[in-house]
């Protein structure tokens, strides 16, 4: 299972902005990106640790959409096949280059 393409592909139809592995070249004013950075894989068992970012017009609508996605990222282990646990490590505002997003890192449990 391609983890990032699972969580693009629900996180489209569970929240109400576009999913990305990366930012496209003409950007939506609200979207979000998926990465996977690490965890450890088994031959059945798949622990992934993946970074969303969402970005938005302004800090607000950011942090407003960070806490739909954490909700629909939460309910991903009943939604997607073969998701059996989620949980959110981290959620924070990450303006460093300017940007108004936020930042969710998540571990999920997952059989390949």
């Amino acid at each position: 299972m391609n983890v990032t393409t699972t969580l693009i592909d629900y996180l489209d139809r569970a929240t109400d902005i576009a999913w990305y592995r990366n930012s496209p070249k003409d950007a939506p004013d609200e979207y979000g990106t998926v990465q996977r950075d690490g965890g450890a894989s088994e031959i059945v068992k798949d622990e992934p640790v993946v970074t969303l970012m969402v970005y938005a017009a302004t800090d607000g609508r950011a942090e407003s959409l960070a806490g739909d996605v954490r909700d629909a990222l939460l309910r991903a282990q009943w939604s997607v096949d073969n998701f059996f646990g989620v949980s959110v490590e981290g959620m924070y505002n990450d303006p460093l280059d300017g940007k108004h997003r936020h930042r969710i890192t998540a571990t999920l449990i997952v059989n390949d």
